[in-house]
């Protein structure tokens, strides 16, 4: 397969303020294309009973250069790089004409989905996708987060179905709208980075409690023993 190519345009859902693509509408497309890449070569969201395994996120990373407006026709190039056989970083950069407006990369495991175990990525699955050496970025997301002890500004939420995906884990993008909730509209209305690191699933009817400080959302359960992920706008 190498490199996709797919065209498309932005959704409803993906505009925010003054008309312009909202944070959540870059990762939607992209979490799209990573689907129709996998889907055709026999390893999508719908073909998990035949394959036994799924692909877990652990992050997401995305730049902003410009955001798009409704009208604009995109094109979206997504690529899959593999390493040491134990994760795949998936690649994206998003087009409006031939001008670049974003680039992203995910990072990916491989879980078999009876025991739960991490797979090592067989031989000739990474044929399947094509083995592509150029990433978007050359180094991996800094995935370690040690949260301050001074944090007053937070907020409680209890998961709803809406939030859930086809695993009925909270679906990656779910932590994203989560935890806007607490940011201020100046920082998600002009960001240009945004970085998401998962740490562990949550699910239907779990707690959670969402502490904000510079930039960064930590992601705890109620007791806050549990730390679930980070989300990073800047």
């Amino acid at each position: 397969m190498g490199i996709l190519e797919i065209k498309t345009k932005p959704i409803v859902e993906d505009i925010g303020a003054n008309l312009k693509m909202n944070n959540r509408g870059f990762l939607r497309i992209f979490q799209e294309a990573a689907n129709i890449a996998s889907t055709q070569i026999g390893f999508g969201i719908t073909q998990t009973e035949a394959t036994h395994f799924t692909w877990v996120i652990l992050y997401w990373r995305l730049e902003i250069l410009k955001r798009p407006v409704y009208e604009d026709e995109l094109k979206v190039k997504t690529w899959a790089t593999f390493s040491k056989k134990i994760y795949s970083i998936r690649n994206f950069e998003l087009y409006v004409g031939d001008e670049l407006v974003a680039r992203a990369d995910s990072k990916w495991t491989l879980v078999d989905i009876e025991s739960h175990k991490v797979l090592k990525i067989p031989d000739d699955m990474m044929e399947k996708y094509g083995i592509v050496e150029e990433r978007v970025f050359p180094e991996d997301l800094k995935e370690k987060f040690v949260m301050p002890e001074d944090i007053d500004n937070s907020f409680v939420y209890k998961i709803m179905k809406r939030d859930l995906d086809a695993n009925h884990h909270v679906n990656n993008l779910s932590y994203l709208s989560i935890a806007s909730e607490i940011v201020p509209n100046e920082i998600l209305d002009n960001a240009t980075t945004l970085n998401i690191v998962f740490k562990k699933e949550i699910t239907y009817d779990d707690t959670i409690e969402c502490y904000y400080k510079d930039n960064i959302v930590y992601i705890y359960n109620s007791e806050n023993d549990t730390f679930h992920g980070a989300v990073i706008i800047k």
